[in-house]
């Protein structure tokens, strides 16, 4: 079996995504599965090989940028690509992470619906909703282009992508079995679905050593993984929440890339701008607890099984979010994540300081967190999932 695994993105440049996908494909390698990863992006510049499953595969510059939805045809200009090669390829399986819509698209996934998988690794149309929201335009014409644009190139497309593609093709990935359900429901419950959890490599990042330096101090830290704003972090819900709590001293870390750095000038908030490596275990080390999503009710989601919560599980750091975790919350290890209503209300920071205040009396917490990671959510399990739906499909054909 020979399965073509295509991610629009990939690069030298290593990122959250990528390590996830390389993941993927090596334990899909280990399950028996041949499995090729095709890499795009324009920043390749000739075809070279990452290691012996993966190709970095150069794109094509667009040529005259059009005045208007360049974002359409740029993506339109990728699939063209995808299209041209893959042709000239043998496969049994086509492995797509969803990347936009076009109606090259559409055609890749018509001709090779009966081959095609296609991993769902968000929800686009809630989630493009959200974020035209939150990033204005710079002026009122483009703001209405830009609605437009989405209307169009996302909404619609999305509806006839759910519609008329997803019951034609071999099947649907998506990491939550409520978010399968939301899209078999889209697809008006004629596709067949795979849930298949996100997970982590847990043995490549260090687990946390416990370094309370002021415990008058309650220290959060969010990994912001997005350049743009993405409402449904929730970090403006904890940031009033805060402010709104009198007589506990919390102080909120900010890991990545923030544009709107104005949004946070707040005595009790450090940007600290993107870290890796040491940088960012000294600090780990240091704070009490993680964040992840605290608005996921914005684009409609309940429950959740995110690279962040598995990052968290696997350092040893104990963490709030307002989602559920279908593959955790029946572990007793569930006590290490504080689960805050999903909605817009403001979060009972006392409730926060008092999960603090118990994680800080488990000292043990950082070890049986990583020892859980290791046998419940790394790769080499949750691919094995993977690769067992693979097979059962195939072999239903």
């Amino acid at each position: 079996m020979k399965l073509i695994y295509i991610y629009i993105g990939g690069s030298k440049k290593t990122t959250s995504v990528q390590r996830k996908v390389i993941s993927q494909i090596a334990e899909l390698n280990n399950q028996g599965i041949n499995t090729i990863g095709w890499f795009y992006n324009e920043s390749n510049e000739i075809e070279e090989l990452i290691n012996e499953n993966i190709i970095l595969k150069p794109l094509n510059k667009l040529g005259k940028s059009p005045l208007f939805f360049l974002g359409y045809f740029r993506v339109k200009h990728i699939h063209q690509q995808v299209l041209d090669q893959i042709s000239h390829e043998s496969f049994d399986i086509l492995f797509i992470r969803h990347f936009g819509n076009s109606g090259l698209y559409f055609k890749l996934l018509n001709k090779y619906a009966k081959k095609t998988i296609l991993y769902m690794p968000s929800n686009p149309v809630s989630e493009g909703f959200q974020e035209r929201k939150a990033n204005e335009s710079n002026s009122l014409i483009s703001g209405i282009f830009k609605w437009f644009e989405y209307f169009l190139f996302i909404y619609i497309s999305h509806y006839y992508l759910y519609k008329v593609i997803f019951p034609k093709l071999k099947a649907i990935v998506a990491y939550t079995p409520e978010f399968c359900n939301i899209l078999n429901h889209k697809s008006g419950n004629k596709s067949r679905m795979i849930y298949n959890r996100d997970g982590i490599d847990a043995n490549r990042v260090p687990i946390r050593k416990l370094n309370y330096v002021n415990k008058e101090v309650y220290r959060l830290i969010f990994l912001k993984g997005s350049a743009v704003k993405q409402p449904w972090a929730g970090l403006d819900r904890l940031i009033k929440s805060i402010m709104a709590c009198k007589g506990i001293n919390f102080h909120l870390y900010i890991c990545g890339n923030v544009i709107d750095k104005e949004n946070y000038n707040y005595d009790f908030i450090t940007l600290t701008g993107t870290l890796s490596g040491n940088e960012l275990d000294d600090l780990i080390d240091n704070v009490d607890i993680g964040v992840s999503n605290l608005a996921n009710y914005l684009i409609g989601f309940n429950e959740t099984t995110n690279m962040k919560s598995r990052e968290y599980f696997a350092r040893g750091l104990p963490f709030i979010q307002a989602n559920k975790m279908p593959d955790i919350d029946n572990y007793d290890v569930k006590k290490y994540y504080l689960n805050i209503d999903n909605n817009d209300s403001l979060i009972d920071m006392f409730k926060v300081k008092d999960f603090i205040d118990r994680i800080r009396k488990d000292k043990y917490h950082p070890i049986i967190m990583r020892e859980f990671s290791q046998q419940h959510l790394d790769w080499n399990i949750t691919v094995r999932e993977l690769a067992d739906s693979i097979r059962e499909i195939e072999n239903q054909n």
